[in-house]
């Protein structure tokens, strides 16, 4: 097993612990969905008189997707904010002092009556779990590349764990009441500040620090803190030199990304990480995973009993995650979180198919509903929401980062919110051929990804992302020799040398 630095054990642990405060802030919606409805028509007849049953409606709806508006405020500044601002200060800064704000805003809107600011709130929990990636990212530049895996991992499990916990807070024997439910966001708001005030004393990226800032001061200091004073400081500099040598300058522009074959192909395979997570039901059940039980023949109890069963049945793998995938690498890891989103959409497919078709005993649709939902929450157990920054981290230089960043994860929100918005709709109208056409689309992400995914455990960037590179313009050469019929110079010394100058 690899060693971590207790200092670094300790970063990780606050941020997955006390960082966590913003998955929790954008569940408020979905989990106390019954209390809110009561609060939202109380805050609305006050303000504005009574509503017909289709405006309130439509006012719940417009709220719900807040948070999305906000993932996508986010997505579109965060690479602004990596590049100019710092990681530190976007995912440390920043997100925690916006999830302090949030919380806020949600808990002191029963008092005052008014939905607006809780909408408020919920907006800003959407800005903050776009930076949630950030915060990702900036922990993997800080760790040692033996154990990048495992921190970035522990944060995943750590916010998995505290939705664990979460989760039966929101009974409406604990806070999931008219009258308690805003002691939930007010945790958060806790949360957020003891993350703030312990997690501005660690130094920032030293990657950041090197590349960026030209910095060697400071990055050697951030290095000791982070990998320990024994480290060989003059090899992690050559590592770092040799990922920024990738690129000319500290910042890039997304034409530059696709202009160099180089990065190409490590963009394209990002942004298929990307649509694993974006085309998996975890964005619909954001929402309506409630609901969606219900639909399946539980009652309202006993929806959020089987959310608990199945975070119960699923949680050993978070456990156990952070260390398999430096065991396992990250390729076997990833493909099973793909194939265990496909198998969510067959199960929740077939139970949708069983309403549509007014089965007698809803039974079979309530089991074929569990077996899906604990398909997808091992999957999210097991990585579903950090594959895309881990990759992201692991397979584009520093200065591409925040561009790559930005791009894939505004590309993959805006699918997410036109399939999260036409559900409803959708289910009403075709039923199970929304199931099946997002089972189709899971289906070419893991297919995709089953093809070109690589192993990057354990391997400094520049080795990664040059051999990611040669390995495509081999296969390149290669399909070109069989097309035209004729020997190859490829793989040649003078072929060797006119790629790495090329790059």
């Amino acid at each position: 097993m690899n060693r971590m630095n207790r200092r670094l054990a300790f970063v990780t642990l606050t941020h997955a612990t006390l960082g966590s405060f913003g998955d929790i802030e954008a569940t408020v919606f979905n989990l106390m969905s019954v209390p809110l409805k009561s609060f939202f028509n109380e805050s609305i007849t006050a303000h504005y008189g009574e509503q017909t049953a289709e405006s309130f409606s439509w006012c719940f709806s417009m709220v719900a997707s807040l948070s999305f508006a906000g993932l996508l405020v986010g997505a579109f500044a965060m690479g602004y904010l990596m590049d100019y601002v710092g990681r530190k200060q976007t995912a440390v800064i920043l997100r925690s002092s916006l999830g302090i704000i949030s919380g806020v805003c949600m808990f002191i809107a029963k008092p005052f009556m008014s939905f607006e600011l809780f909408a408020i709130g919920h907006f800003l929990a959407g800005i903050i779990c776009a930076f949630r990636i950030v915060l990702i990212i900036y922990m993997v530049e800080c760790s040692p590349d033996n154990v990048r895996g495992l921190t970035s991992m522990a944060m995943s499990s750590g916010s998995t764990l505290a939705l664990l916990v979460a989760t039966p807070l929101c009974l409406p024997s604990v806070f999931g009441n008219s009258e308690s439910w805003i002691y939930l966001p007010a945790i958060c708001s806790i949360m957020a500040f003891l993350h703030l005030s312990i997690a501005i004393f660690f130094p920032q990226s030293p990657k950041h620090l090197f590349i960026c800032n030209l910095d060697t001061m400071k990055t050697k200091e951030a290095v000791t803190f982070y990998h320990g004073s024994a480290t060989n400081f003059d090899a992690i500099e050559e590592e770092y030199d040799q990922e920024r040598l990738l690129l000319s300058n500290g910042h890039t522009s997304l034409s530059e990304v696709l202009s160099k074959h180089t990065l190409r192909w490590s963009f394209t395979i990002v942004m298929v990480c990307a649509f694993v997570p974006s085309t998996s039901a975890i964005n619909v059940k954001s929402v309506y995973q409630a609901a969606i039980l219900m639909s399946f023949g539980f009652d309202e109890t006993q929806a959020m009993f089987a959310l608990m069963a199945v975070g119960l049945i699923s949680s050993p793998f978070c456990f156990a995650t952070p260390f398999i995938i430096e065991k396992i690498g990250r390729r076997p890891l990833f493909l099973s979180v793909s194939a265990l989103c496909v198998l969510e959409w067959f199960f929740l497919g077939a139970a949708e198919f069983l309403v549509d078709e007014h089965s007698e005993s809803l039974l079979y649709s309530e089991v074929l509903g569990m077996i899906g939902s604990i398909s997808g929450s091992m999957a999210l157990m097991l990585g579903l929401l950090v594959l895309t920054p881990i990759m992201i981290s692991e397979l584009c230089p520093h200065p591409s980062r925040a561009i790559v960043t930005q791009v894939s994860t505004v590309v993959s929100i805006l699918f997410v919110i036109v399939s999260v918005q036409v559900y409803p709709l959708s289910v009403e109208q075709i039923g199970f051929v929304y199931h099946l056409t997002m089972l189709l689309l899971s289906s070419v992400c893991f297919v995709l990804l089953y093809r070109y995914l690589p192993e990057t455990k354990g391997l400094p960037i520049d080795q990664i992302v040059r051999q990611l590179s040669f390995e495509h313009r081999q296969a390149d050469a290669l399909l070109r020799n069989q097309e035209m019929s004729r020997s190859s110079t490829y793989g040649s010394v003078q072929s060797s040398m006119r790629f790495y100058a090329e790059i």
